[in-house]
Formats: C-alpha cells, sequence, structure tokens
C-alpha cells in the first residue's frame, strides 16, 4: 500500500463544500491526512492556490455543491464525495458533474459507527493520482514511498469478516432452499407412489369378473390385450356366465348397427336381481381412422336400464389396442366402476 512521507513539511490544498461548523469537516480532515501522511490545508475563495481535491458530501443539494466546486476547482482537481451509507448499502453517485474535475472518487462513511470503511481502492487511487503528476501539491516533491501492511488495519478486518459472513450466510441459505425444494420434490414424490400403491391396492384386492356370449368370443384376446397394457393393476377375471347376479363386465363387439349389437349381447344373459353391470362395446378401427370415427358409432348415452356404467374401446389387426382418447376414457371408467364397487 503507498504512503507519503516527505522529506519536508507539505500540505494538501482542499476546497470543501462543508460548512466550517460541520463536524463532518473535521472528520474528513482527520481521515485523509491519517491515510496519506499529509497536513489538509483548507483554502478559501480568494486564494490564489490551486485546490487539489474539491470535497463534498452526497446530500440532497450536492448538485448545487458541485457547482460552487466546479467554479473554484482547476482541469487537474480530483473531487471527492462522500456517501453516509451504512455497510452493505450501495451508493448512487450523482447523475450530473462537470468534466472539468481529473477524477472522481467515492469515499464511504457510516454514520452510525462514526467512521470510513471499505475505501481502500479509493485510497490507493487518490495516492496513484497524486504521485503520477509531475509537480506534486505544487512542486516536485522528494516523497518516499513506503509499503504498509493496511489503509485502516482495524476496519478493514471488520469489513472483511462482515462480508465474508455475510457470504457464508447466503451460501447456507441457498443451500438451504435447495435442500428443502429437494426434500418437498422427493416428499410429494413418495406421495404420489404411496396413493398409487394404496389405489393398486385397492384394485388389486377386487376381483371383477368379465364375459361375453359365446358367439362373440374372439374378442376376449383383444380386450386381454387391453387389460395387459392399460389395467395391470385391476384383479379381472374371465368367466364364461350365462346367468349374471354379481357385479361383472361384459363385452360387446360393434358389427353392424350399435344398438342391436348391444340388445343381441344382453339378451343371451339372464340377468337375476340388480347386479353392477358394465357394457364395454369394442370397436375395430385403424389408429390413422380412430379420429374419425361418427359420434353415433360410439356408445354415448345409457339407453338399457339393466346397465350401470358403459365404455368404448378402439383396437386394429395390426396392433390390437393401441394409444388414444376413446382407450384413454375407458380405461377411467373401468377403474371408476371397480372404485365404486
Amino acid at each position: 500500500m503507498l504512503f507519503f512521507k516527505p522529506e519536508k513539511a507539505e500540505s494538501l490544498n482542499a476546497i470543501s463544500a462543508i460548512a466550517d461548523n460541520k463536524v463532518q469537516k473535521h472528520v474528513v480532515q482527520q481521515y485523509i491526512e491519517k491515510m496519506l501522511g499529509i497536513p489538509l490545508l483548507w483554502i478559501d475563495e480568494k486564494s490564489q492556490k490551486v485546490p487539489d481535491l474539491a470535497i463534498c458530501l452526497n446530500t440532497d443539494n450536492v448538485d448545487g455543491s458541485l457547482l460552487s466546486l466546479q467554479e473554484k476547482s482547476a482541469k487537474d482537481t480530483i473531487l471527492v464525495i462522500i456517501y453516509h451509507c451504512e455497510e452493505g448499502m450501495d451508493i448512487t453517485r450523482p447523475s450530473h458533474y462537470n468534466r472539468r474535475f481529473s477524477s472522481v472518487l467515492d469515499l464511504r462513511f457510516s454514520e452510525c459507527r462514526n467512521i470510513f470503511y471499505g475505501n481502500k481502492f479509493s485510497i490507493e487511487e487518490l495516492k496513484r493520482l497524486l504521485l503520477s503528476r509531475k509537480g506534486l501539491f505544487g512542486r516536485k516533491t522528494d516523497a518516499k514511498i513506503l509499503h504498509l501492511q493496511d489503509e485502516e488495519p482495524q476496519t478493514q478486518q471488520v469489513m472483511e469478516s462482515f462480508y465474508h459472513t455475510r457470504y457464508l450466510i447466503r451460501m447456507c441459505r441457498w443451500l438451504y432452499d435447495c435442500l428443502r425444494a429437494i426434500f418437498n420434490f422427493l416428499r410429494n414424490l413418495c406421495c404420489c407412489f404411496a396413493e398409487d400403491s394404496e389405489e393398486n391396492g385397492r384394485l388389486l384386492t377386487k376381483s371383477i369378473h368379465v364375459t361375453t356370449s359365446p358367439l362373440q368370443a374372439y374378442c376376449r384376446n383383444t380386450f386381454q390385450n387391453f387389460q395387459n397394457k392399460y389395467l395391470r393393476s385391476c384383479n379381472l377375471e374371465w368367466k364364461d356366465l350365462q346367468v349374471i347376479t354379481n357385479t361383472v363386465i361384459i363385452l360387446c363387439p360393434k358389427k353392424s348397427r350399435l344398438q342391436d349389437d348391444i340388445t343381441e349381447t344382453l339378451n343371451y344373459f339372464k340377468i337375476l336381481g340388480q347386479p353392477k353391470i358394465m357394457l364395454i362395446v369394442m370397436h375395430y378401427c385403424e389408429r390413422d381412422i380412430e379420429p374419425d370415427i361418427e359420434p353415433e358409432n360410439l356408445l354415448t348415452e345409457n339407453r338399457n336400464s339393466r346397465v350401470s356404467s358403459f365404455a368404448n374401446i378402439v383396437y386394429s389387426d395390426s396392433e390390437q389396442c393401441y394409444d388414444c382418447h376413446i382407450n384413454g376414457k375407458a380405461v377411467k371408467a373401468i377403474k371408476d366402476f371397480i372404485r365404486s364397487n
């Protein structure tokens, strides 16, 4: 770190927009003299001396202060703006200042602690600017450059500790948020698996018979393909029935007119009591044609009092049952029927 120690007494000429009766003016003088090791000499308006520094506070009237300082400054005068801000706060430099100043430097001052802090870069830059001049303080100087450990050891140490602590706190907070997000994700995932397991358990514990008439037994393989793809969690048992007394799913392949096919299928069975019956109509349709199925070809309403629920399934010769919105609705309807019975 650069520090001035002239062979003879030397002073730094400065002008200020701070009133003489203000405490800040004395504090600023002490701080700059301590950092530079050079006496700071305030010059008045009538002085013919060229100011090395122009100092002002960043107050509400900072624009007026800058105009006043510009009138008294030379082209190589360095402007120093003092900001009253606490640690961790950002500073906002005035939007308008004349380029007449050779450089503009910022100094931070804490009113709560009544100290300057975090100004290492600004002080180093100020020393560099002053040393780079051919005539330091108006004439050549025999100033020696010494290397010290720190400009303000205690303050800098406190600031470094503060910033390190704040960084660690932010990292801990970030890590906490990440771990909490991961925990919530895993918890939700476990809940989903638990719900699925519970749901599958309920579906597996209920055994539902599936049947059709002997003349329509060829649709058994197609429905088993549908079950293996979409209803693996359901306990469906194929059984040849003619008398129906309990809950059952009846398959009805569509061959001609829809209502005639349904009537033919149901008339084969002797239904006793009021068992819950689900009717599934099976439609042959290739995948590319499926979106064009006419609504009247699908079972969209229940017209038979003996049937409590219904669904439509589509299949093809090439891949049997395939993914589509009709089969998706059938899967949901079948599971709802099993749950409700």
